[in-house]
C-alpha cells in the first residue's frame, strides 16, 4: 500500500517529504498516462513554478470551465479557506 498525502495538506514540508518517500513506490506499480512525462524525483523543500502543470482534460469532470486545472488559480487563506480566482 502507498499512502500519498493530498495536495491540499496544510503543511507543504510534510507533504513534499511524504511524496518524496512514497512516489517511487507508486510509480513502480502505476503506469503514467500515454504522453505524460514523469517529474524527476525528489521534489525540493518547496513547490517550484514548473511543478504546477495542467491537469489533462479527461481527468476533470464534465462541464468544468476551460481554465480549471490550468495554472495556479487557487490559494489557501488560513487553514479553512481556499480562494479561487477565475482568469
Amino acid at each position: 500500500m502507498v499512502s500519498i498525502m493530498h495536495l491540499a495538506a496544510l503543511d507543504n514540508a510534510a507533504l513534499l517529504a511524504n511524496w518524496n518517500a512514497n512516489l517511487p513506490g507508486l510509480l513502480a506499480v502505476v503506469a503514467p498516462d500515454d504522453g505524460a512525462g514523469q517529474d524527476p524525483l525528489p521534489y525540493g523543500a518547496t513547490f517550484r513554478p514548473e511543478d504546477h502543470v495542467p491537469i489533462p482534460r479527461f481527468d476533470l469532470s464534465f462541464g468544468l470551465p476551460d481554465w480549471h486545472g490550468v495554472g495556479k488559480h487557487g490559494d489557501r487563506d488560513g487553514n479553512k479557506k481556499i480562494v479561487w480566482t477565475a482568469p
